[in-house]
């Protein structure tokens, strides 16, 4: 009897230690929302507005001739091959550099101007190479985020893609990236989220909940706040440049959407199937990571 009149007395008390923790994580979301406002605001007032890169036409875009012809057609066409099976749209996309632009945020605004992934889904992803900047991104669609997270990314990137690169293995880098992105994404339908088993939990785990409870609402609102801001700050960027030391179908995807540039025309042209590339609609909250070599 006095051991149950104990474990009543504690419930109450988690309960109000959990109100009183989830109060103060509502403070901590207003800060943290006013801050990243601020910094959105400071980072419009620098930066000129620019345009974006033109959608690519391809599953696989190499402005930069980094590929090899072989590679980047059995790239292609794998990838256009994957969208038709299961919807997903994943893309490479390879340049000089990104004009001075940081990485992140030319690979967010890029994404979101392009519309990778089907409206609603937004199941996309893009492998990014800047290969005079030597860097590199994999930018995940929100609805991919749960199977390709940003530890995900960034193994795939420091395992399989950058040692590769490194030791000049282009074609085997940007194979290995694709490998290993197509294995963690499946071949599931668009949108289809895998179910995942729910252990029941014990009564002596239930006094923790309200605590657990609460970390959780804090990092939900954190996450949120630090993707208002990036949406708010891509607004206005510099001009996308193209490196001076390009070839001349090098600055073809940054300086004109036209059909008739050089690096749009070969890539059109690459697959032995038809149908070109086009967005869904879909969008990214800044999901992924990036590395460099």
């Amino acid at each position: 009897m006095r051991s149950r009149a104990l474990r009543c007395l504690v419930l109450p008390a988690a309960l109000r230690a959990g109100l009183a923790a989830l109060a103060a994580v509502a403070m901590l979301a207003a800060v943290a929302m006013l801050a990243g406002s601020a910094g959105s605001a400071g980072s419009a007032a620098w930066a000129a507005p620019g345009p974006v890169p033109p959608a690519p036409v391809r599953w696989v875009t190499d402005s930069a001739g980094y590929l090899s012809d072989a590679a980047r057609v059995d790239l292609d066409g794998r990838l256009q091959r994957y969208q038709r099976q299961t919807g997903h749209q994943i893309l490479v996309w390879i340049a000089p550099s990104t004009g001075g632009v940081p990485v992140q945020d030319f690979c967010v605004q890029a994404f979101h101007a392009w519309g990778i992934g089907n409206k609603g889904a937004s199941d996309g992803l893009v492998i990014f190479l800047f290969t005079e900047d030597r860097k590199l991104r994999i930018e995940v669609g929100y609805g991919l985020e749960d199977r390709v997270p940003d530890a995900i990314a960034s193994r795939i990137i420091r395992d399989q893609m950058a040692p590769r690169l490194a030791a000049g293995d282009h074609d085997g880098a940007v194979r290995a990236g694709v490998d290993a992105v197509l294995a963690a994404i499946g071949g599931g339908a668009p949108g289809a989220v895998r179910p995942a088993p729910r252990p029941r939990p014990s009564s002596a785990i239930l006094g923790c909940l309200p605590a657990v409870v609460v970390l959780g609402i804090f990092g939900l609102i954190l996450t949120l706040a630090r993707r208002a801001g990036r949406r708010q700050s891509g607004g206005g960027r510099r001009a996308w440049g193209s490196s001076t030391g390009g070839s001349g179908s090098t600055g073809s995807d940054f300086s004109s959407s036209s059909s008739g540039s050089d690096s749009s025309g070969s890539d059109s042209g690459s697959s032995d199937s038809g149908g070109d590339f086009s967005g869904g609609g879909g969008d990214s909250g800044g999901g992924g990571a990036d590395g460099s070599w």
